[in-house]
């Protein structure tokens, strides 16, 4: 007999070193996620059950636009340093509070009810 296999999305996901270069979106499917990317990061189809935390030591954080799907994101922690966060489509859904560290900040909610969690803009925040 074969040993049981996770049911998908049901695992966590920790893809942390700093020398992490993704291209493109990363999509990924998880009950927690961890991801660190040293040069910018498209969180592309995030699907995670519990908490997503995403830190970009060398680049922006921000959306592909060529993705048009609902995204429905539950408590995460984002961290560009220095860079920005652009997180502006319509179809997101940010369930629980939304924490936030970068330069110039922007966010959209698509379904409204948007909770701020700890944010922290060294430039705007939208």
């Amino acid at each position: 007999m074969a040993p049981p296999r996770p049911t998908p999305g049901s695992s966590n996901i920790t893809l942390d070193g700093p020398t992490n270069n993704f291209v493109g979106p990363f999509n990924a499917h998880g009950n927690n996620i961890t991801v660190v990317d040293g040069a910018g990061f498209d969180p592309g189809q995030h699907q995670r059950r519990r908490q997503s935390d995403v830190t970009s030591s060398g680049g922006d954080i921000s959306q592909s636009r060529r993705q048009h799907h609902h995204r429905r994101w539950h408590h995460q922690q984002l961290d560009a340093g220095s860079s920005n966060i652009t997180l502006d489509s319509l179809t997101n859904n940010f369930v629980g509070p939304f924490n936030a560290h970068g330069n110039n900040i922007t966010v959209v909610d698509g379904a409204g009810g948007l909770v701020l969690g700890n944010v922290s803009a060294g430039g705007n925040l939208m």
